[in-house]
């Protein structure tokens, strides 16, 4: 039977101050960047649902304008005649002519009822912990927290140790 020391800060090892410091270590060593990496692919699968929902909508306007072409929709067809044949009903005079426009009135219609704002990208918050593990560092931050598991398997405590 052992006998129990009279302090009881004497059961504690100093090796393992150095095994968790190691294994911390080596933990973000590994796992920050993977996180970064993770962190990147999100913002970009947002931007392409955000992408994807606006293409959806803009199909579903230009389908909506077919349907009003092949049903013949007097309005519909009033103003495809005004923008694109340059003919008006008698009575009407123009306001205003936009000459340096390329865009017909079905892709600005199309444009107005589709307008939506892409998501700006987050940006990432830089650390020095980031910068040690992702950065030219990451193999001599790996090269310490091995250093610091070896040293706590190393190092013992002041103790004797006595046979059991």
């Amino acid at each position: 039977m052992r006998p129990v020391p009279a302090n009881p800060r004497a059961i504690v090892d100093a090796g393992w101050l150095y095994v968790m410091a190691g294994l911390a270590v080596c933990g973000a060593a590994l796992l920050v960047p993977a996180q970064q990496d993770l962190a990147a692919v999100e913002a970009q699968q947002l931007q392409m649902a955000a992408h994807e929902s606006l293409s959806t909508r803009r199909m579903v306007a230009y389908d909506r304008v077919l349907q009003g072409l092949l049903d013949k929709d007097p309005d519909l067809m009033g103003r495809v005649a005004t923008s694109q044949l340059n003919l008006l009903p008698e009575g009407d005079v123009p306001v205003l002519l936009d000459t340096s426009s390329d865009e017909t009135v079905v892709d600005q219609w199309v444009r107005d009822a589709t307008r939506q704002e892409i998501v700006a990208p987050m940006v990432e918050r830089q650390t020095l912990l980031s910068r040690l593990s992702s950065g030219p560092y990451r193999s001599l931050l790996i090269a310490s927290g091995v250093f610091c598991l070896f040293m706590g398997i190393m190092v013992t405590g002041d103790r004797e140790r006595s046979p059991a």
